[in-house]
C-alpha cells in the first residue's frame, strides 16, 4: 500500500511538471508571435514604471493591513515590520514554492507569538472567502451597472461570477454546531479548526471592516489596469479594469503553476475578450502588470527572507 501511494505521488508530480513544462511552451510559443506587442512593454518612461510601482506598493502596504486587522481579531498585536514583511513574504515565497506563503506564515506566528495553526487556518480560510466574495461581488455589480446604463451583457461571466458569490457566501451559513459536535468524539484536531473558524465567521465587526479594505483593494489594482492600458495602448472604461482585475485576482483558485505564473495572464486577458477588450492588449497589460510586481516581490521579499531567517532563530 505505502509503495502504490509514492507511485501515485510521483505519477501526480510528474503529470504536473509536465503541463507546467506544456503551458510555459504555449506561451513562449505565443510571445513570440506577437512580439511586436509584447516589446511596448519597453517603451514606458521611468515616470510612468514609478507611478505604477507606487500604485502597486500601496496596493500591498493595503492588502497586509487586512492581515493585519485579521490577527487583532486573535488579540495578536504585531509590528509594522512583522505584518507588512510577512504579507511580502508570503507573496515572495509562492513564487518560490506552490503555496508555500501560508506555511511561512503560519510557522513564524506559531513560533514567535505562539499562535495556534488551527487559529491561523480559521483566519487564512476566513480572508480567502471574503476576498473571493469581495472579487466577485464587485465585478457582478459591474456587468449589471453596464446592462442598465449600455445594454452590454455576458451572460458566461455573469454566472461565473453569480456562482462564486454564491459559493463564497454560503459558506457563512453552513450550520456547524452539529458538524462540530459529532468531531469531539472523532477528530479533537479537525472540531477545534471548525470552532475557531466558526468564531470568526461570526465576527461582524470584522468582517465589514475587512470587506471594506478588500473594495479599496481593488479599486487600487483596477486603477493600476486603467493605468497600463492608457500608458500602452488607449484607455478603457473603468468597468472594464475592474473586471480584468478581478479576475487576475481570482487566480488564486487555479495556482498550477508558481503564483498563478502565466494562468493569472491567461484568465484576465480570456474575460476581457468576453466583455469586449482584445486578447493580446490584456495579454500585453497583465504582463507588463506582472513584471511591475515581481520586479518588486522579488526584491523586497528577499530582504524580508533574511529578516524571517534570522527571526526564526
Amino acid at each position: 500500500m505505502p509503495e502504490s501511494k509514492a507511485s501515485f505521488q510521483n505519477l501526480k508530480i510528474a503529470a504536473k511538471f509536465l503541463l507546467i513544462l506544456a503551458f510555459f511552451a504555449l506561451a513562449y510559443n505565443y510571445i513570440l508571435t506577437h512580439l511586436d506587442e509584447f516589446k511596448k512593454i519597453l517603451q514606458l518612461s521611468w515616470q510612468e514604471y514609478s507611478l505604477l510601482s507606487l500604485i502597486f506598493l500601496s496596493g500591498i502596504v493595503v492588502y497586509a493591513w487586512i492581515f493585519n486587522l485579521a490577527l487583532k481579531s486573535l488579540n495578536l498585536s504585531l509590528s509594522l515590520r512583522e505584518w507588512l514583511g510577512l504579507t511580502i513574504l508570503d507573496n515572495y515565497s509562492n513564487y518560490l514554492f506552490f503555496k508555500a506563503g501560508i506555511f511561512a506564515r503560519g510557522f513564524y506566528l506559531k513560533k514567535i507569538h505562539g499562535l495556534s495553526y488551527a487559529k491561523f487556518f480559521a483566519i487564512f480560510i476566513f480572508l480567502s472567502i471574503t476576498r473571493l466574495i469581495c472579487l466577485a461581488a464587485v465585478p457582478l455589480g459591474v456587468i449589471m451597472y453596464r446592462f442598465l446604463v449600455t445594454g452590454t451583457f455576458n451572460l458566461n461571466v455573469f454566472i461565473i461570477f453569480a456562482c462564486l458569490v454564491l459559493f463564497g457566501s454560503a459558506s457563512f451559513f453552513i450550520p456547524l454546531k452539529r458538524i462540530i459536535s459529532w468531531l469531539d468524539k472523532k477528530n479533537a484536531r479537525l472540531s477545534k479548526a471548525l470552532k475557531e473558524w466558526y468564531r470568526v465567521r461570526t465576527n461582524s465587526r470584522l468582517f465589514f471592516k475587512v470587506v471594506s479594505f478588500f473594495l479599496f483593494y481593488i479599486f487600487i489594482s483596477s486603477f493600476r489596469i486603467f493605468l497600463i492600458y492608457g500608458f500602452v495602448y488607449k484607455p478603457i472604461d473603468f468597468s472594464s479594469a475592474i473586471i480584468i482585475a478581478s479576475v487576475g485576482f481570482m487566480s488564486f483558485l487555479f495556482s498550477v503553476t508558481p503564483a498563478a505564473l502565466g494562468i493569472k495572464e491567461a484568465l484576465m486577458s480570456y474575460v476581457a475578450k468576453l466583455i469586449g477588450e482584445n486578447f493580446t492588449d490584456t495579454m500585453v497589460v497583465a504582463s507588463l502588470d506582472r513584471v511591475i510586481t515581481m520586479a518588486w516581490i522579488l526584491l523586497s521579499g528577499f530582504i524580508f527572507s533574511i529578516w524571517y531567517a534570522r527571526r526564526i532563530k
